[in-house]
């Protein structure tokens, strides 16, 4: 990922991109272990009750098929709205205050 800076200060694309990857690799990081746990615990047999109606076997992963499809999607696109908030909020808080990058030969 490049940062870019205009005058010492951060680009709203480069400060969209920052919020956009932090937001999505936390939620995903937080929750692929959980989504993980879910599908062994119903691939390990048992019966899984989805809206009243019971499934076992097959049926449980195929049940279980749109919750994992539409994860990620719903996880993107809050992504979009939360970066775009953000950002937002940095664009009205510069207008009162200027926001400096400042750079370093040391990176870690």
């Amino acid at each position: 990922m490049q940062i870019r800076q205009r005058r010492g200060q951060l680009s709203y694309g480069s400060a969209y991109k920052l919020f956009f990857v932090g937001w999505v690799c936390g939620w995903t990081l937080l929750f692929i272990p959980f989504l993980l746990i879910m599908v062994v615990m119903t691939a390990g047999g048992g019966t899984a009750t989805i809206n009243g109606e019971a499934y076992s076997g097959v049926g449980d992963m195929m049940a279980m098929l749109p919750a994992l499809i539409f994860f990620p999607i719903i996880i993107a696109i809050q992504g979009v709205i939360a970066a775009a908030a953000m950002t937002a909020g940095i664009w009205l808080y510069r207008r009162v205050r200027p926001v400096t990058v400042s750079g370093s030969e040391d990176v870690f």
